[in-house]
C-alpha cells in the first residue's frame, strides 16, 4: 500500500458517519461538496432555497430542508432541529456555502432590498447557524468544524458589487 492510499483510507474512515450541515446545496460549490462528502461516507444535511438534483436526494445518507435563510426568522434553529431529528444530536461540521450576488450594483443604484438580502444570506445566516451548532460541537468529545466560504471579492473593492463584497 502506498502512503497516499493509506492516508486516503484513513480519511475515509474518519468521515464515516460524520454529520455535516451544508448550505447552498442545490448547485455549484455546495452541490460538489455534498457529493464529495457523501462519497466519503458522511451523512449530509443540506439546506437551500432551491431543490437539489434528484441524484443527491436519492442518496441514503442525504436529508434536505428547503429554507430561505434570509427571511425565516428561526431558520438556523429550524435547520439544526431538522438535522438532529434526522441524524441524532451529533453535528460534526457546518459548511456555510450559500451565497447570493448583487448583480454588481454600485452603491448609488443598489436597492435596499438587494443590500439586505445579500447581508442576510452571506453574513447574518452563517452567524446564526454557527450559534445554533456550537452547543452541539462543544458537547461532543471530538468537537467540530465550521467552514465559512468567502470570496476573493471580499479582499478588494470595486465600483460594483458593494453588497456582495461587503458580505463576503
Amino acid at each position: 500500500m502506498t502512503l497516499g492510499t493509506g492516508m486516503v483510507n484513513n480519511q475515509r474512515r474518519a468521515n464515516l458517519r460524520q454529520t455535516i450541515i451544508i448550505t447552498g446545496i442545490a448547485s455549484g460549490i455546495g452541490l460538489s461538496t455534498a457529493t464529495a462528502a457523501l462519497n466519503e461516507g458522511a451523512r449530509v444535511f443540506g439546506v437551500d432555497i432551491a431543490i437539489p438534483p434528484a441524484t443527491l436526494q436519492q442518496h441514503r445518507n442525504f436529508k434536505f430542508l428547503q429554507c430561505d435563510l434570509a427571511s425565516a426568522p428561526d431558520a438556523a434553529d429550524d435547520v439544526v432541529r431538522a438535522c438532529t431529528d434526522a441524524y441524532g444530536p451529533r453535528i460534526d461540521a457546518l459548511l456555510n456555502i450559500a451565497g447570493v450576488m448583487d448583480h454588481y450594483g454600485s452603491v448609488d443604484t443598489l436597492a435596499d432590498a438587494t443590500w439586505e438580502k445579500c447581508l442576510a444570506v452571506n453574513l447574518t445566516a452563517p452567524v446564526k447557524l454557527m450559534r445554533a451548532v456550537i452547543p452541539f460541537m462543544r458537547g461532543s468529545a471530538t468537537g467540530g468544524s465550521i467552514v465559512n466560504v468567502a470570496s476573493k471579492a471580499g479582499l478588494s473593492g470595486g465600483a460594483g458589487g458593494v453588497a456582495y463584497t461587503a458580505s463576503k
